[in-house]
Formats: structure tokens, sequence, C-alpha cells
């Protein structure tokens, strides 16, 4: 017979974030993450209701911040305020960093929990 638990989900790679300057830092979402998210943004993040599903500009820098924290919840050296005031070319790059992170975090179906490392987007050029 089958056990009905399923397994938990393998070990998720960070996605590394390029800022300017060169300053390189780990985007992942942790469960701690996900509470904080959830008691910043007033409601959850998750389902068909949550916070992503009518997600607007103004909720990805606050994403990206607290994906930026270290595992241990303590804050990065990169600011929101520093993530708000990036040029907009900026936005579908970290928007496309926030989904490899995101997704990267969500649970898996037990058979695809085998996680590969995510290859992290690549930042805008700026002049």
């Amino acid at each position: 017979m089958t056990p009905t638990n399923p397994l938990p989900p393998g070990p998720v790679e960070p996605v590394t974030v390029e800022f300017p300057g060169g300053k390189k830092r780990l985007l992942r979402y942790t469960i701690r993450s996900f509470t904080r998210l959830k008691t910043q943004l007033g409601r959850s993040l998750i389902g068909r209701d949550g916070a992503l599903a009518t997600m607007g500009e103004d909720v990805l820098p606050v994403l990206i911040y607290e994906g930026l924290r270290g595992a241990d919840g303590t804050p990065s050296d990169i600011t929101l305020e520093e993530i708000e005031t990036l040029p907009a070319a900026y936005f579908p790059y970290l928007l496309r960093c926030f989904s490899v992170a995101w997704s990267g975090s969500m649970p898996a179906e037990p058979e695809k929990n085998a996680l590969q490392a995510p290859e992290s987007p690549k930042p805008p050029p700026l002049n």
C-alpha cells in the first residue's frame, strides 16, 4: 500500500538578483516570509483569492524585499526604498526573479520534489 502522506519538498535553490552597482543578493521564500507578507499585506498570498491574484505594481517591491531577508529573517542590506526607486526597466526583471523564486518555494507534487537549481534571470542593461 502506498502511503498517503506527501513527501517533504527537496531543497530550494535561491535566485540571484543583481542590483545596480553589481550588488548580488539571494532571493528565496520561507514559511517565515509567507507569514510576514501576510501580516504586511493583510491577507494570504496563496489561493485563488490571495494577494497574488490581484497583485498591483505596489506589491512587487515588498515581495522582493521580504524574499531578500536571510534564512534567519535578518533584513537585507538592500532597503525597501532602494527597491522602490529602481529604474522602471527593472520591473520586468524583478517580476521574473520573483516568479522563479516563488514557484521554487511552493510545494510540488511528490514525484516532482527533486528541484533543480533555477537559472536566475538577467538584469536589464542600464545606460
